[in-house]
């Protein structure tokens, strides 16, 4: 009797707009020291891929393990998933995005100033992600919130806040 305990590989990334990826796995224990990893069969895809922020599983279960030495006839296989997780990017313009503070690569234009005519003023902005050469989407990659006062002179606070891929926010 034996049992195997299999431990899918990790990573964590930033999000870029490129795919990634992980692979295998490792066996992490054999409860007799008789059996070895070598008396293991593995018959699936130890891969887990994705490109968007989110996290992706290798799917790794027990049946795409076997039993190859025939002295076992009771062998059971722990499968603990492996995993990729994508983290959605810091949206904050050259802000850190990672703690040895590269810089984002975000950037946005500056609003145009208007003058007073009576009129509500929503100035629209342009965010672009210069590492991924892309501008972009509002209401997709981030959400624009203005003060309230849209009208009388004065100054309008614009707040960026980013969506799905992107992280975090600034005024």
């Amino acid at each position: 009797e034996a049992t195997v305990t299999i431990k899918g590989h990790e990573d964590s990334v930033t999000y870029d707009g490129k795919p990634h990826s992980v692979e295998g796995y490792e066996i992490t224990d054999i409860s007799n020291k008789l059996y070895t990893k070598d008396d293991v069969q593995f018959t699936g895809k130890a891969k887990a891929e994705g490109t968007e922020a989110g996290t992706y599983p290798m799917n790794l279960a027990a049946d795409q393990f076997t039993n190859t030495n025939d002295n076992y006839k009771n062998v059971r296989f722990e499968v603990n998933d492996g995993t990729l997780t994508i983290n959605p990017k810091s949206i904050t313009p050259d802000g850190p995005d990672t703690p040895d503070e590269k810089k984002t690569g975000i950037t946005v234009s500056d609003p145009s100033d208007s003058k007073y005519d009576g009129k509500e003023h929503r100035e629209v902005l342009t965010v672009q992600d210069t590492k991924k050469n892309d501008e972009l989407v509002a209401e997709k990659d981030y959400s624009v919130t203005y003060s309230d006062d849209l009208v009388n002179a004065g100054t309008v606070a614009i707040t960026i806040e980013g969506i799905g891929n992107y992280t975090g926010s600034f005024t």
